[in-house]
């Protein structure tokens, strides 16, 4: 009877070790029993890379962007104690950063060559391995063709998106400077009529004020002339 369960177990474990070696990059795609729901990978905290066992791929930060590359940069170093397996229903680990550092803080390793040319190495012998477990065998390759499609139609639809985006942002951007040119019109132009009104009034006053001045010289004048006459009548 414990034969049986350990053979059962044997099963069970060789199921699921196979299904997990048939995960390969791009969208999700489905065995004829059962669904592959996730991507491994493995996740080093330290110098925050993941590495796609069945691709090959490196993605890590640099700068704001996140890159994928098949060599790592030499100023990257790997630890094998820092290696973490992490599955993930998207093949873009990376949109998860945030939540895997919170979740594995990264620990401080000593660069050593050594170590890194070992990981590296044992990386690459694990890509290979897989290469060579099904390269041969026409049921993966059908489905890997399948992927490698899927992952080129997902490609053309990200970066058709993001030249899209790119011509939203950039129309944006364009009617915004539109508005901000278009406001600035109207504050010169009020400003000017508030300068012009500003001046007219200023001349209209200035205009009264030289009335009203030369009105009372008017009859100051006439008040002169009023005195002169009288005078002159009374002496005669």
């Amino acid at each position: 009877m414990k034969g049986l369960i350990r053979l059962v177990v044997m099963v069970v474990a060789m199921t699921s070790v196979s299904l997990t070696a048939c995960t390969y990059y791009g969208e999700p795609y489905y065995h004829d029993h059962e669904p592959v729901h996730y991507y491994e990978y493995y996740y080093y905290p330290s110098v925050g890379v993941y590495f796609h066992v069945y691709s090959g791929y490196y993605y890590y930060r640099r700068g704001s962007a996140w890159v994928r590359v098949k060599v790592l940069p030499s100023h990257i170093h790997l630890h094998k104690y820092d290696r973490r397996i992490i599955r993930s229903k998207d093949y873009r680990p990376y949109l998860k950063y945030d939540q895997h550092r919170k979740q594995y803080p990264a620990k401080r390793y000593k660069k050593d060559e050594r170590y890194d040319n070992r990981e590296r190495d044992r990386n690459a012998k694990r890509y290979s391995d897989y290469q060579r477990k099904y390269s041969t065998r026409d049921e993966y390759q059908r489905e890997r063709r399948r992927d490698d499609q899927r992952q080129q139609e997902y490609r053309r639809q990200y970066e058709q998106h993001e030249r899209s985006q790119k011509k939203s942002d950039q129309r944006h951007r364009e009617e915004t400077r539109q508005d901000q040119r278009e406001r600035g019109k109207q504050y010169e132009k009020r400003d000017r009529s508030e300068k012009q009104q500003k001046q007219q009034k200023q001349q209209k006053q200035q205009k009264q004020e030289q009335r009203e001045r030369s009105d009372k010289q008017d009859k100051k004048k006439g008040w002169s002339l009023g005195v002169e006459n009288d005078r002159e009548q009374r002496y005669r």
